[in-house]
């Protein structure tokens, strides 16, 4: 890994071919749900806990869908970004650091995060898992 580079989580959670993004407060970009781990915390242990802090929900089960580094669309810097599939109990509700959330598609206009606009909304248009 790069020196300096900042390493996340990210959760791709998905409804009716809908993808959830979220913005921070203070913010004007949508990026995916998730966060740093914390020391000793394994990577599903860091989706669990965003989560719940987050979005108020449950994690239940995540399957790894890829890494990806970009540049941080809120911090100085490169990011890589560790993305899995998400099945989650709950409604999502926006809570702690997040103002807003947003079901969107592959259409949507959005200002979004580098690694959720360039990598993974495409290759779940591809995949047909989200609305073109």
């Amino acid at each position: 890994m790069l020196a300096g580079m900042i390493e996340k989580c990210a959760a791709v959670i998905l409804q009716n071919r809908r993808l959830l993004v979220v913005r921070k407060h203070g913010t004007s970009v949508f990026i995916s749900p998730g966060g740093k781990t914390a020391p000793g915390e394994t990577q599903f242990e860091c989706l669990r806990r965003e989560l719940k802090e987050e979005l108020s929900v449950e994690l239940t089960d995540a399957r790894p869908f890829g890494t990806f580094d970009r540049p941080s669309a809120l911090e100085d810097g490169m990011v890589r970004i560790h993305v899995w599939f998400t099945t989650i109990v709950g409604k999502c509700t926006a809570c702690a650091e997040i103002e807003e959330i947003r079901w969107i598609t592959g259409a949507d206009k959005l200002p979004l995060g580098s690694v959720f606009a360039e990598c993974v909304i495409p290759e779940l248009v591809r995949l047909g898992h989200l609305h073109a």
